[in-house]
């Protein structure tokens, strides 16, 4: 991750890592487009040692980076873990490389149908009919900002946009969302259990039936 700015992301995983990548020089000594399928086992996301692991059981990726316009197209990046079980594929582009260090990595990806379940709020893990999201991920110190988040559930379109950063203390996050429609029973299967408990007792007793 160090030698390569399309590797460069990889810095923030602690996990073991097997795979092959693919590239060469033309006739003019210019880097031709570098090819990789990766496989990643294991593991966990931690920026920085005080930020609390975030495990993954595996990662598979296939891309290709493109030298001379500073572009990763992800064919696939399949993640599965507690978590977040997902499949997705989209474009990166980088910036800073005339400095040798890449400064940040904007990327827009597309997701089919997937489930979450974070730090296990859930009984079982929530599922989603797809979503879109645009990011900009800086590595040092790590920052990843979410602009857009539309997921589709059931119909309707949540969107969502927050931060996540990473330093010497741990994590820290924020997050705002908006969502064009909702009933009471998908209010409370996305309501964990453990928040704001007298608020959603009430409302599984009092509201039997609307929509917002």
């Amino acid at each position: 991750s160090t030698q390569n700015p399309a590797l460069a992301w990889l810095s923030v995983l602690r996990a073991p890592i097997s795979g092959a990548l693919r590239s060469g020089v033309d006739a003019d000594g210019m880097l031709t487009p570098l090819n990789a399928t990766l496989q990643i086992g294991a593991g966990a996301v931690q920026p920085t040692e005080a930020a609390k692991p975030i495990p993954f059981s595996s990662v598979r990726t296939y891309f290709t980076y493109h030298p001379d316009t500073q572009i990763i197209d992800f064919d696939e990046l399949s993640v599965v873990s507690k978590w977040i079980t997902a499949s997705t594929d989209g474009q990166a582009f980088l910036s800073g490389l005339e400095n040798g260090v890449l400064e940040e990595l904007v990327g827009q990806f597309k997701l089919p149908a997937f489930a979450v379940n974070p730090n296990d709020v859930y009984e079982k893990p929530i599922n989603f009919d797809g979503a879109e999201m645009d990011f900009q991920l800086k590595l040092d110190p790590f920052n990843l900002k979410v602009g857009r988040a539309q997921l589709v559930d059931q119909g309707q379109i949540l969107k969502i946009y927050g931060e996540l950063a990473a330093d010497k203390t741990g994590w820290d996050f924020s997050a705002n969302g908006q969502m064009d429609g909702l009933n009471p029973d998908r209010l409370l299967a996305l309501w964990p259990d453990n928040v704001g408990i007298p608020t959603r007792r009430w409302i599984f007793k009092n509201l039997l039936a609307g929509e917002l």
